[in-house]
C-alpha cells in the first residue's frame, strides 16, 4: 500500500477504519516496545491516510507494506523509512515485509521512545537506523546492478526457471513513461524498483551504511573540538595563517569523512562540521579585520596628534614608507623654545605656569601639524619637530620655514590678549636646520621613541639658542637657505662654528615671505653690503 501525506505524526489510540484487521496485521511490526514514558507525539515519520492496493492483491497476498520514498531536497534518495506510523500502528516497509518472509517469518520488531526511534530488528538481525528510523541507502552503484528481465519474457516462458529459483523476485515497473524513476547518487534515471531489490540487497549482506555509536554525539564532539581549537590558535596567528588553517582542516575533515564512509561505511555527518569550521573561520577573519579596523583608527587618531591628517592618510595608505628602526634621510629639524623662560617659572606659581605652557604649546603644535610637520618631542618650554619624515616630501624646508613665521605671527596675536589678563609677554626663538640624520623608532626593545639624532639635530638646537644673542626670532643655516626658493626673506647673520663643528657656517635671519617691501629691501642690500666690507676689514 501507499501512504498518503506522510509527515510528522501524532500516534493516535483510534484505528484506522480504512485498513481491515488482515492488512494491518500482515503489514505492521510484530513487536513494537515503548521504552520510557508513553508519549504522543513521537519523532517518527507519520502518515495522514493510506492508500490500499487492488483487493484481488491485497486478499491474494502473505503480507504487505508500504513503498513510499522521500527524497531529500535536491530530489535525490539517499534514506528510506523503515518506520510509517498510522493510528495507533508502525508499519513496516514492502522490502522489510519480503525479508521476514523469506527468512521464514522471523519476526519484525521496533523499539521506539519519545526520543524517536531506538532500534529495528529482523529476528536478531539488527538493522542500523538513525532516530527517525531512517535507513541509509547503499548503492551498488549505477542502475543495472540487479538481474531483469521483461514480463513479456517471463510470460512467453522465454526465462529459465533457474533464474527465479530461491531468489527474491521483486515486480515493478521500468520504463521511463510509468513515473517509477527516481534521483539517485549515482544517476538521474534510477527504477525505484530496484531501490527496492538494494535495500533488500544491503540486510540480506548485511552491507549496510552505518551511523556512529551513539550518533550524534560523536559529530557534537567533533563540532565541540574544532570550535575549541579554532577559537584557541586563530586569534594567535596572522590573517593568512587564519586562512590556511581553515582550509586545511575543511578539507581535512572532507578528506576523512570519505575514507570512513568508504572503507568503513560510516556515515558520519558533513555539513555541520564544515560549517562549524567556515563560521569561526570567518569569525575570527571578521574580529581580525574589526581589530585592525580599530587598530588602524587608534593609530590615526595617535599619529594626528602629532602629524597632519593628510600625512596619516598617506601613511596609512602606503605603511612601506614607514620603515621601522634607523634610516639615513634628509630632513629639516626645527626646534622652538620661550626666552626666559626660567626666569618666568620662578615669578609664577606652578599652576599658572602650566596655564601659559598650555596655552602656548596648543597652537603651536597645531601650527606644526598644519604644515605637515612632526612633533617630535616636547622638552618643558620646547618643541622639537621634523619636516619630511616619517612621510618624506621634498619641501620640508619650506614648510618648516613656513611654520616659524605663523609661529611668530601667532604669538604677536597671543601676547596682546595675555597681557590683556595680566600675564607677561612671551617672546621665542627658533632653530631650523635641513641636513643627513639618521630617523627611525630609537630606544630598546620595550621603549622607544620616534625621533632623529646627528649632527644636523645638534646643529638645529644651537641655532635655535643664537638667537638671544643677534636679537633674532628665526634663524636658519645655510643648508636650509639653500633649499629654499627666493620665496622667503633672509638676512645673513654671521659666519659661526658653533659646538661640535670644527667648520663655521654661514646662519641666516629669516624675516618673512616673498619680495621685501622697497625700505626693507633698501636696509638689506645697504646691510648685506656692510656685512661684506666688515669681512674685508
Amino acid at each position: 500500500f501507499y501512504c498518503k501525506k506522510v509527515g510528522a505524526k501524532v500516534i493516535s489510540a483510534e484505528p484506522p477504519r480504512a485498513l481491515e484487521p488482515t492488512v494491518i496485521q500482515v503489514s505492521t511490526y510484530n513487536i513494537v516496545r515503548r521504552l520510557g514514558q508513553k508519549a504522543k507525539h513521537l519523532p517518527i515519520i507519520g502518515a495522514e491516510g493510506v492508500e490500499v492496493n487492488v483487493p484481488v492483491i491485497t486478499t491474494a497476498a502473505a503480507g504487505g507494506g508500504y513503498f513510499n520514498m522521500i527524497p531529500d531536497p535536491d530530489g535525490a534518495v539517499r534514506w528510506y523509512p523503515m518506520a510509517i506510523a498510522y493510528g495507533p500502528y508502525v508499519f513496516a516497509p514492502l522490502s522489510l515485509v519480503t525479508l521476514q518472509h523469506y527468512l521464514d517469518n522471523k519476526p519484525l520488531m521496533i523499539a521506539v521512545s519519545h526520543l524517536g526511534v531506538k532500534e529495528v530488528r529482523l529476528g536478531r538481525e539488527l538493522i542500523p537506523v538513525d532516530r527517525y528510523g531512517r535507513l541509509f541507502i547503499n548503492y551498488l552503484g549505477p542502475p543495472g546492478d540487479f538481474p531483469t528481465y521483461s514480463a513479456k519474457a517471463v510470460l512467453e516462458g522465454k526465462v529459465p526457471a533457474k533464474a527465479f529459483k530461491d531468489k527474491i523476485v521483486l515486480v515493478g515497473a521500468t520504463a521511463v513513461g510509468v513515473y517509477d524513476m527516481r534521483v539517485t547518487p549515482f544517476s538521474g534515471v534510477f527504477p525505484g524498483i530496484e531501490i527496492q531489490a538494494t535495500i533488500v540487497d544491503n540486510v540480506l549482506r548485511r552491507n549496510f551504511l552505518r551511523l556512529p555509536p551513539y550518533s550524534p554525539l560523536p559529530e557534537l564532539f567533533l563540532i565541540l573540538v574544532f570550535g575549541v581549537f579554532l577559537g584557541f590558535v586563530l586569534p594567535r596567528v596572522s590573517a593568512i595563517w587564519v586562512f590556511l588553517i581553515g582550509l586545511f582542516l575543511l578539507m581535512g575533515y572532507v578528506a576523512l569523512n570519505n575514507d570512513i564512509f568508504s572503507y568503513l561505511r560510516v556515515n558520519m555527518h558533513l555539513f555541520y562540521p564544515i560549517l562549524k569550521i567556515i563560521m569561526v573561520t570567518a569569525g575570527i577573519n571578521l574580529q581580525s579585520f574589526l581589530a585592525e579596523e580599530k587598530a588602524r583608527a587608534s593609530l590615526t587618531n595617535a599619529y594626528q596628534t602629532y602629524v597632519a591628517p593628510s600625512v596619516v592618510e598617506e601613511i596609512i595608505k602606503h605603511p612601506e614608507r614607514l620603515r621601522l628602526g634607523g634610516e639615513r634621510r634628509e630632513l629639516t629639524i626645527f626646534f622652538c623654545d620661550i626666552r626666559g623662560f626660567t626666569t618666568l617659572s620662578e615669578s609664577l606659581a606652578p599652576e599658572d605656569l602650566a596655564g601659559i605652557l598650555h596655552d602656548f604649546l596648543n597652537p603651536m603644535s597645531k601650527i606644526v601639524v598644519k604644515h605637515g610637520g612632526t612633533i617630535d618631542k616636547f622638552m618643558g618650554d620646547a618643541i622639537m619637530a621634523l619636516f619630511g619624515a616619517p612621510l618624506h616630501y621634498p619641501d620640508h624646508a619650506r614648510r618648516a620655514c613656513e611654520t616659524a613665521l605663523e609661529m611668530i605671527e601667532t604669538l604677536r596675536a597671543l601676547d596682546q590678549e595675555w597681557v590683556g589678563q595680566g600675564r607677561p609677554p612671551i617672546k621665542i626663538g627658533v632653530g631650523i636646520n635641513t641636513g643627513m640624520v639618521a630617523v627611525g623608532n630609537m630606544g630598546s626593545d620595550t621603549l622607544f621613541d620616534y625621533t632623529a639624532i646627528g649632527d644636523n639635530v645638534n646643529l638645529a638646537s644651537r641655532l635655535e639658542g643664537l638667537n638671544k644673542y643677534y636679537g633674532s626670532d628665526i634663524i636658519v643655516s645655510t643648508f636650509t637657505a639653500a633649499a629654499l626658493n627666493q620665496d622667503f626673506i633672509l638676512r645673513e647673520l654671521d659666519l659661526v662654528r658653533v659646538k661640535g663643528k670644527k667648520q663655521p657656517v654661514a646662519i641666516f635671519e629669516l624675516l618673512g615671505t616673498g619680495p621685501p617691501d622697497p625700505d626693507l629691501a633698501q636696509f638689506l642690500q645697504l646691510y648685506h653690503q656692510g656685512l661684506e666690507l666688515f669681512r674685508q676689514r
